[in-house]
């Protein structure tokens, strides 16, 4: 009935199959330079914070991340899942830095639109309500293992 369907997956060859490794090293290695770059960064961000205690609450979130994966096997997130990490984890780490109302990304933008005061923080409010609701999303939609 459906003779001249083929299925691709049935089809392997080395230089296909070296084409899916090469594929799949690539988000591995992104996540990697993510994850270093972001650790360096947080080094950076610990060094002379304008409030110790808003810095410390700020780490206390960034930590949440490994331990959210910890149950079940170690299972690869997308590279969409990995950037948005990454800019989450900036945005919580300049808000620690600075406090989140003396942000200088929230200055610039204060004083482009012509705004009362730096709203960084509901950048900070909406990465925490987006992030996450977009990384449960993909999990939803990963097929099962």
């Amino acid at each position: 009935m459906f003779s001249g369907l083929s299925d691709s997956r049935s089809i392997s060859s080395p230089a296909a199959s070296g084409d899916r490794a090469a594929a799949g090293e690539r988000p591995q290695r992104e996540a990697r330079v993510l994850l270093a770059v972001g650790l360096a960064l947080l080094v950076l961000s610990g060094i002379h914070p304008r409030d110790r205690h808003v810095d410390s609450r700020g780490r206390a979130g960034l930590r949440g991340g490994p331990r959210a994966r910890g149950h079940g096997p170690p299972v690869p997130l997308t590279p969409l899942a990995y950037r948005l990490i990454f800019i989450h984890a900036l945005i919580l780490m300049a808000g620690g830095h600075y406090t989140y109302t003396e942000v200088p990304l929230g200055f610039r933008v204060r004083d482009l639109f012509g705004l009362a005061r730096n709203h960084y923080d509901r950048l900070g409010h909406f990465a925490q309500g987006f992030v996450p609701a977009i990384l449960a999303r993909l999990e939803a939609a990963r097929p099962p293992l």
